[in-house]
């Protein structure tokens, strides 16, 4: 358990650069292509479903590829998430969170993470809540300094459920200054 924890704190930092990389409708983008190995088991979004026309609280979903259908996609022509980015005009918030992780047992040093995914988008000039899930498989490299940690790259990547919801304004404001 304690080796689990360690190593989800050391992959911690990493998952932050992630929350750019969407901010910049990329995943990976440039800045993040090296976070991930030389090929990546993917399962992505096929599908994305938005209701920036409906009515307040019309929910949406997008559909992630089955089980079966993973695949093996080398680094540099990685784009994951491209049927959701590909419709959001910009991201006014994007933020991954660690649920859970656990070293994998088959002696592998692979770190399994489920990821949660929060986001607020503009698309066509309406909000869109996002809520999902993603398991991210992280395999350890070599350390960068002699008995340091070891360096941890995604060589797996499952998308879940991605739920999303229209608004037409924020559905919580800031009212601390009004009361006091």
């Amino acid at each position: 358990m304690i080796a689990s924890e360690e190593a989800i704190l050391q992959v911690t930092p990493e998952i932050k650069y992630l929350d750019h990389s969407v901010l910049n409708l990329q995943l990976p983008d440039e800045s993040t292509r090296l976070l991930f190995g030389d090929l990546v088991e993917v399962r992505d979004l096929v599908s994305a479903e938005l209701t920036p026309g409906g009515p307040l609280g019309t929910v949406g979903v997008a559909a992630a590829e089955d089980v079966a259908a993973a695949r093996e996609v080398a680094r540099e022509d990685l784009m994951l998430w491209r049927p959701l980015l590909d419709q959001i005009d910009y991201f006014e918030y994007a933020k991954f969170h660690v649920i859970r992780g656990h070293l994998l047992l088959d002696g592998s040093g692979r770190l399994e993470t489920d990821l949660s995914f929060d986001a607020l988008a503009r698309v066509e000039e309406r909000r869109t809540w996002l809520r999902g899930e993603v398991t991210a498989t992280w395999d350890a490299g070599p350390p960068l300094l002699v008995g340091g940690p070891p360096t941890w790259s995604i060589v797996g990547w499952r998308s879940g459920d991605l739920k999303t919801m229209s608004v037409d304004r924020p559905l919580c404001a800031e009212v601390l200054d009004h009361v006091l």
